[in-house]
């Protein structure tokens, strides 16, 4: 299946339960470089356990666009997958997600379900609060995370476009120390 996510194709399965009883949606993350190939003994099993399960790949990976132009991170994936929430899950869920989804992720996939079920993602000019889609009335029922990718996320930060070219400089050298006293 198909669905457009800021005008690019995004490739994803739902897989219905194998069961009289439907125990709710899980979402897999998949890890970078991999596809929702990587999760296919995993959607069997969760399906035979009575779950639906949705499985997604994350924009420039597997089956989905590939698009130059994008700035990939994992306020990006965070934000897609509470769009993907928002307009397929709950949509397609008899509930509604009032019971809310579970969040399986790998690698990178586990960080992007943290900040997706926390809102990080979100941004405003404003001082007013915004949260995302997941991170609001108990949208989330659990997160199960595997390999997490714990170093994906920091010394890349200095390219989120929010910082001035000193506040990128300070975070490089930063980096730089702990690079040096942690692995030298």
């Amino acid at each position: 299946r198909k669905w457009i996510w800021e005008g690019h194709e995004i490739f994803h399965e739902v897989t219905k339960p194998n069961t009289e009883t439907d125990l709710g949606p899980v979402l897999l993350l998949h890890g970078f470089g991999c596809s929702t190939t990587y999760w296919r003994a995993t959607v069997a099993t969760l399906a035979d356990a009575g779950y639906t399960v949705y499985a997604i790949d994350l924009l420039g990976l597997g089956q989905s666009a590939k698009p130059s132009e994008v700035y990939y991170s994992i306020n990006l994936w965070a934000r897609m997958i509470d769009d993907y929430a928002q307009e397929i899950i709950s949509v397609e869920d008899a509930g509604g997600l009032k019971d809310g989804v579970i969040m399986i992720g790998n690698s990178i996939g586990s960080l992007i379900a943290l900040a997706a079920a926390a809102g990080d993602h979100v941004k405003s000019n404003t001082n007013s609060k915004l949260t995302g889609f997941l991170s609001e009335d108990e949208r989330v029922r659990g997160i199960c995370m595997f390999n997490a990718a714990s170093g994906m996320n920091s010394r890349y930060v200095m390219n989120e476009p929010q910082w001035d070219p000193l506040q990128r400089a300070l975070i490089r050298f930063f980096f730089t120390a702990l690079d040096t006293l942690i692995f030298k």
